[in-house]
């Protein structure tokens, strides 16, 4: 994993799902701050301009100070990498064979350590 400063999460401020895990991830510790921009803003544009925004618009995505980019798994391990009680998980689905179960489990996690047991639905995969 990377060491980074902060990292900036492109999410979808309409979806339900997006802001019940922004909100989430605000409650943890963090070893790495999280900045929240919504995907396609005029934020999102000025900050990122390299970035394929349709994109973003289907998968999660998030960017390092430096620039490095995650989306879909990646993305949903690095948003776990950034807390302080999650990281070791983080490195777990990092691996390839749990890779494919981070969004899954990242939810789960997310559900089991909140007083809403079961998160929003969302149309992102």
């Amino acid at each position: 994993m990377p060491a980074a400063r902060w990292l900036t999460v492109l999410y979808d401020d309409g979806c339900p799902l997006c802001r019940w895990v922004r909100g989430w991830l605000e409650r943890r510790e963090l070893l790495v701050p999280l900045v929240f921009v919504p995907m396609r803003s005029a934020e999102a544009w000025r900050a990122f301009p390299f970035l394929d925004h349709d994109r973003t618009a289907q998968e999660v995505t998030v960017v390092s100070e430096r620039g490095d980019v995650w989306t879909a798994e990646s993305a949903w391990i690095m948003c776990l990498w950034a807390t302080a009680r999650f990281r070791g998980l983080s490195e777990r689905l990092a691996e390839p064979a749990w890779r494919p179960r981070a969004r899954a489990v990242v939810l789960s996690v997310a559900a089991m350590t909140t007083r809403t047991p079961r998160p929003p639905d969302c149309g992102l995969a």
